[in-house]
This record gives C-alpha cells, sequence and structure tokens, in this order.
C-alpha cells in the first residue's frame, strides 16, 4: 500500500496518533529546552548579582 492510500484507507485513531505523535514529542522537546534555558538562565542572573 502506498502512503497516500494510507489516508483514505487505515483507521482514523491510528492516522490521527501517526500524524500528531511527532508534533507531541517535538512540543515536549520544546517545552523542555525552554524549562531548562529558564532555569539555566536564573542562575546566571543571580552569579551576576553576586559579582
Amino acid at each position: 500500500m502506498r502512503n497516500d492510500e494510507k489516508l483514505g484507507t487505515a483507521p482514523l485513531g491510528r492516522l490521527m496518533l501517526s500524524l500528531a505523535l511527532p508534533t507531541v514529542l517535538a512540543q515536549l522537546i520544546n517545552v523542555l529546552y525552554n524549562v531548562v534555558d529558564r532555569i539555566y538562565i536564573g542562575h546566571m542572573q543571580a552569579m551576576v548579582v553576586w559579582l
């Protein structure tokens, strides 16, 4: 079965999961990156104030 035929014949739940999962994972990675970045920058601000 070709990939473009899957959109018309595959079960809807499986299609939604296969299309949404990469997006959800990318957003999760982005959120984790931003949280770690905020923590890191927050610690740098505290170090600069003490200098």
